[in-house]
């Protein structure tokens, strides 16, 4: 059985053109957590406008945003 009240924690990361880059971090319980529909469209309802461009590294490593 899981334990209900146990807390997740959340990263909460804001950046892009015309954004003010911001960071932060919080948390939730797994039961609120559970409770939440999965939305397989979900990046259309949170990217305002054009879908974001893929992030250009310099370690080389790939945006797995655009992995599919």
């Amino acid at each position: 059985m899981h334990d209900v009240h146990a807390m997740v924690p959340l990263a909460h990361l804001s950046f892009g053109d015309g954004v003010t880059a911001w960071l932060s971090g919080g948390a939730s319980n797994t039961a609120a957590l559970r409770g939440i529909p999965y939305d397989p469209d979900w990046r259309k309802g949170f990217n305002v406008g054009a879908p974001p461009k893929p992030m250009v590294l310099p370690s080389g490593v790939k945006d797995v945003e655009h992995v599919f």
